[in-house]
């Protein structure tokens, strides 16, 4: 019978294989640069960025939205900036992209079609209401209207009360 193994930790699993080691160095040095980039730009940015890759062509972000990108491309010059202070390249190209995301939380997949959820529904309805009959509660009804349609053509399922808990179908 052989001898159980030991539990080995994932540092040693790290050591033990070069490749493995040297991408664990290269994220801790990433995330030191990051944490020393976030503390050169407004803390209102902080946490809708990573570093992704810096070296002397390169300087590649990702944002998590294209609002977050606008924002960090706003301040590509403190960016160079915090880079040179610490020494590292900056006279590279900056590239600021945006992460993709594999669901909105916001809308519900219905089949082919995005339908908005109930709540979002009602709040467009209230809005449009409240803009009255000018440009705005026009725009807002005829979005309004078209969700609505697709909806009465069969693409909604059940999506769940204002609370946006999912209705199980259960009494």
């Amino acid at each position: 019978m052989r001898k159980p193994r030991k539990p080995v930790s994932v540092n040693q699993i790290v050591r033990r294989h070069s490749s493995l080691a040297q991408l664990a160095t290269q994220a801790q040095t990433l995330l030191r640069v990051q944490r020393r980039l976030d503390a050169a730009l407004p803390s209102l940015l902080a946490g809708h960025w990573q570093l992704a890759h810096s070296d002397q062509k390169l300087i590649a972000l990702v944002a998590e939205s294209p609002t977050w990108a606008t924002r960090l491309r706003f301040h590509e010059s403190a960016l160079r900036d915090a880079l040179s202070a610490q020494g590292l390249p900056a006279g590279g190209r900056v590239r600021i992209s945006v992460a993709r995301h594999t669901a909105d939380p916001l809308r519900e997949e219905t089949g082919s079609e995005t339908q908005l959820p109930e709540i979002a529904m009602q709040s467009l309805e209230q809005a449009a209401n409240r803009a009255g009959n000018g440009p705005l509660g026009d725009a807002l009804r005829t979005m309004l209207s078209r969700h609505r349609q697709r909806e009465s053509r069969g693409a909604a399922t059940p999506r769940g009360n204002d609370q946006g808990t999912a209705d199980t179908g259960t009494d």
